[in-house]
């Protein structure tokens, strides 16, 4: 039964099919009442939700949740298809405007519960993988100055469960740690942009030289990058530190003139 009923889900994705999906989660629904752990595997109902919100999140929504509360009402072990649930809830709660706070509140709480369990055992590193990435297309809204204090913290767990696992894809956690030092920036938590500046360029120089120029520009046009980091770079780079840097000491200035004039 189990797997028919997996060959049904992936059909059913592959043609975005969302009949045969509807059918396909009654059968599971149907055993699932039975309540005999012989006749279904719980698992069955990540899977199928996971399916759903592949097919049509919106479409889906109320069979998506529902599969998840049948899931966890068969009391399922601790095993990666309880992280890919949390997964699934994150998706539920996805904000669709950055008012919906309340909403990225509890999306966040999901994706943090995946990252804790994933990082625990080198079979789930890919979970924390799949965290990040859903809760970069969640966060980004939320990467202007006025909200990004609700995202700041996700954002540093993140950053730090993907340095813990080692992921091979070093330019995904340069990408996500570059969003992480602006948040930590515009949310005036200077001392602590600094210091991530400095991990930011060392992973960029040992691992992705190739995106090193553009890290340098960015970070530098906020005065986070010092001299010292420039040590062995090209000139090119240099160039760019400096032009950059002179550029946020000017900026500075004309604030503090601005804000002089005010008073």
């Amino acid at each position: 039964m189990d797997q028919y009923i997996r060959s049904q889900l992936l059909s059913a994705v592959n043609n975005s099919d969302n009949e045969k999906l509807v059918e396909t989660y009654q059968k599971i629904k149907s055993e699932g009442h039975k309540g005999s752990a012989e006749s279904l595997s719980p698992d069955l109902f990540v899977i199928c939700a996971e399916s759903a919100i592949t097919i049509n999140l919106v479409r889906n929504y109320d069979l998506i949740e529902e599969a998840l509360t049948f899931y966890l009402a068969l009391k399922p072990k601790e095993n990666q298809f309880l992280a890919r649930s949390y997964l699934c809830h994150a998706h539920l709660h996805k904000p669709a405007s950055t008012r919906e706070t309340d909403k990225l509140e509890k999306c966040s709480s999901y994706i943090l519960k995946t990252i804790d369990f994933g990082k625990q055992n080198s079979r789930y590193f890919f979970l924390v993988m799949n965290a990040s990435i859903l809760f970069w297309k969640l966060a980004r809204p939320f990467l202007v100055l006025q909200s990004i204090h609700h995202v700041v913290n996700t954002l540093g767990a993140v950053v730090r469960a993907l340095t813990l696992i080692d992921d091979p894809n070093k330019k995904w956690l340069l990408s996500v740690s570059v969003s992480y030092i602006e948040s930590l920036y515009r949310n005036e938590q200077v001392d602590m942009a600094t210091k991530e500046t400095q991990t930011a360029i060392k992973l960029a120089k040992t691992k992705c030289p190739e995106q090193l120029a553009e890290v340098i520009c960015k970070l530098s046009s906020y005065g986070l990058v010092s001299s010292s980091d420039m040590t062995d770079l090209p000139l090119n780079i240099i160039i760019i530190y400096e032009t950059n840097t002179l550029k946020s000491k000017l900026k500075l200035s004309d604030l503090a003139s601005d804000t002089r004039d005010v008073c």
